[in-house]
């Protein structure tokens, strides 16, 4: 029952907002003009933005089990681009298991190098490198967010070593 309540409270964005300037401080948080970003598979919503340390962000990767939080490094994506980055052999087994089992009408040749050509640019000037979170009652607790858009940015941020990285925190979502 407390769960509920807190959540219910988390989700109303003046709440949020004035709860997330006091308590996200150190993050710079800030109440944002109503902002909209496309995702390809909906429209996300958010009117706030903070800067976050990378080891606070999470992927939500599909699973056999579900959906599963992992840590960024732990990921198909972050395995991939960091052998690019690394001037290795690519490391895509992984990434192609997972893209064929999840997502199979995918071409998966095509978002290889889709990734590589934004691990290219980003390389080059990453000051518009964002991702977006979810909003969650939990955030408050352990400062951790949960990435619902932005997998292969913060992949690449973390590849980069960059070690904060702009978040949207999504109000709600538009799907297409």
């Amino acid at each position: 029952m407390k769960s509920k309540i807190l959540n219910f409270f988390v989700n109303q964005n003046i709440f949020y907002s004035f709860i997330g300037i006091i308590y996200f401080k150190k993050y710079n948080f800030k109440i944002i003009k109503q902002y909209k970003i496309d995702a390809l598979w909906g429209e996300f919503v958010c009117s706030n933005s903070m800067e976050v340390p990378i080891e606070n962000l999470f992927p939500i990767l599909n699973s056999a089990n579900g959906y599963e939080k992992i840590q960024i490094e732990n990921s198909p994506h972050f395995k991939l681009i960091k052998s690019y980055e690394q001037k290795q052999k690519l490391d895509i087994s992984d990434y192609i298991d997972y893209y064929t089992m999840y997502f199979p009408n995918e071409n998966i040749e095509e978002k290889i190098q889709k990734f590589i050509d934004l691990f290219n640019n980003l390389s080059d000037d990453y000051s518009g490198l964002f991702v977006c979170v979810k909003k969650e009652a939990s955030s408050f607790q352990d400062a951790n967010f949960k990435i619902l858009d932005g997998l292969h940015r913060i992949s690449i941020a973390k590849a980069l070593n960059i070690k904060i990285i702009k978040v949207y925190i999504v109000d709600s979502i538009k799907n297409y």
